[in-house]
């Protein structure tokens, strides 16, 4: 009788442990959920190979692709609490990954291949958890930040809407990160030298990160050159802008 009662106990942790487990593991690979969609919007869950349509709190995973159709949109928010919008026409991946340098750390990869992708990053004080975007000709490394970003295969162009981003070309440099910020060095005072002609803007090559601030845009083409200028925030003449900023404004 003993002999039953414990083969009985062991075949209820057996089933439980079967119950529970996957679902604890599904629940932890969920880096973030839908929570708006308007039109047609499908994806592709990691592993699988049909499309379907989305629904409202779906949870995402990594590996998971979107698109979305004419006159569509898409908001995603991330367990970090970072806010990101696909707009129409647009194709997007998300991954998450680990970082090597840093114990228990991630970072989630965005792909927009094609298309708008709007991106409210919070957490600016958070080092468990990035953001990176990389369309077909850039990569971006950004945090506590509001960026717009359209995303082609000729071209991307990024703005800043509010702090910071780090941008480099695809080309040469997809792998290595930005360098941390170094303090300023007061120089001692030095004869001011008279004023020569400066040559008006052109294309650089982008061969490191740079920095762009609110208020600055960037473009970089696929052979890693690059070229700067800026922008009014206030601007509200992009009828997908002045949506993202409504709904930026609401989620406050």
């Amino acid at each position: 009788m003993k002999r039953f009662y414990k083969i009985f106990f062991v075949m209820i942790v057996f089933a439980s442990f079967l119950v529970v487990c996957p679902y604890s593991m599904s629940q932890e690979e969920h880096i973030g959920k839908i929570t708006f969609f308007m039109g047609e919007i499908k994806i592709n869950k990691a592993g699988t190979k049909n499309w379907q349509p989305v629904s409202l709190d779906m949870p995402l995973n990594s590996g998971d692709s979107l698109t979305t159709g004419k006159e569509s949109r898409l908001e995603i928010k991330y367990t970090s609490g970072s806010i990101v919008r696909v707009g129409e026409n647009s194709q997007y991946q998300v991954f998450l990954k680990d970082k090597a340098d840093e114990k228990k750390s991630s970072k989630i990869v965005s792909d927009i291949s094609l298309g708008k992708l709007w991106a409210n990053v919070r957490g600016i004080f958070s080092t468990s958890q990035n953001l990176e975007v990389r369309s077909p000709t850039a990569v971006m490394a950004i945090r506590g930040t509001v960026v717009h970003f359209n995303a082609a295969a000729t071209k991307t162009d990024v703005y800043v809407y509010q702090g910071k981003a780090d941008v480099a070309a695809v080309k040469g440099v997809l792998d290595k990160p930005p360098a941390a910020m170094k303090p300023v060095q007061v120089q001692a005072p030095t004869e001011v030298q008279a004023p020569q002609e400066v040559a008006g803007p052109k294309e650089v090559t982008l061969a490191e990160w740079t920095s762009i601030v609110a208020g600055e845009m960037i473009s970089v083409t696929p052979d890693g050159k690059y070229s700067t200028s800026s922008f009014d925030v206030e601007a509200i003449d992009d009828e997908w802008v002045k949506w993202n900023k409504e709904r930026d404004k609401a989620l406050q």
